[in-house]
């Protein structure tokens, strides 16, 4: 995977460029693309009974906030490894709490559990992706928590071995799937993975993986 950062300040360093230097975001106006209101779709019923979400790698709280426009939440707790990417979250009046720091540097930083933990789009340019996760997990998730994983698939991304490990930390962990699933992205009438050497990025890969798999209206 390319995208990902050598460590923890390479990784501070790279995004905090980034976030200086965009206009909007480092990723342009994603609320005029297809695919995040597609994402935003499938999360939105998995999330609409949580309490207390804990929102890792959160930029400036666009995507969560197309996912849930009407921030009905008791907790929200973003983090960033970007200062200026929290400095625009906490313009949108989403959070209640916002820390800059990488998921690995988080323990004693935020304190308590979240019924919904959000690693979106992400997990490829972290140092260790594995350790990442586990830590979120271990450290974060309540026991009957639901967590979301998006990610961009493809050369420069995830490949399928990376995702099937994300699955393994998971499953050991005593989370099951509650949905596992694939955005396409596709070029001259076919998915774009059918070419993928012709493309960093192929697809999305979208997970809600839950402790205990009650449906999103049985969860309160």
């Amino acid at each position: 995977m390319s995208a990902r950062r050598r460590n923890l300040e390479e990784l501070r360093t790279y995004f905090e460029g980034r976030w200086r230097t965009a206009p909007d975001t480092p990723w342009g106006d994603i609320s005029a693309c297809t695919i995040e209101h597609t994402k935003a779709r499938l999360l939105r019923p998995h999330i609409s009974g949580a309490r207390a979400i804990l929102d890792l790698g959160c930029g400036g709280g666009d995507f969560l906030g197309m996912v849930v426009p009407d921030h009905a939440f008791e907790r929200v707790v973003g983090v960033d490894v970007a200062s200026a990417a929290i400095a625009r979250a906490r313009l949108t009046g989403l959070y209640t709490e916002l820390q800059t720091a990488a998921i690995e540097t988080i323990t004693g930083l935020v304190a308590g559990r979240f019924d919904f933990i959000l690693l979106g789009e992400m997990l490829y340019y972290v140092p260790d992706p594995i350790a990442a996760l586990a830590t979120a997990l271990d450290g974060f998730l309540a026991d009957e928590g639901y967590v979301a994983i998006t990610l961009a698939a493809g050369r420069s991304y995830f490949a399928e071995r990376d995702i099937a490990g994300l699955r393994e930390v998971l499953s050991t962990r005593g989370l099951a799937p509650l949905l596992d699933t694939r955005i396409e992205y596709f070029w001259a009438g076919a998915p774009r993975r059918y070419y993928g050497w012709a493309f960093a990025q192929t697809h999305k890969v979208v997970l809600v993986y839950a402790r205990r798999a009650m449906s999103p209206a049985t969860r309160r």
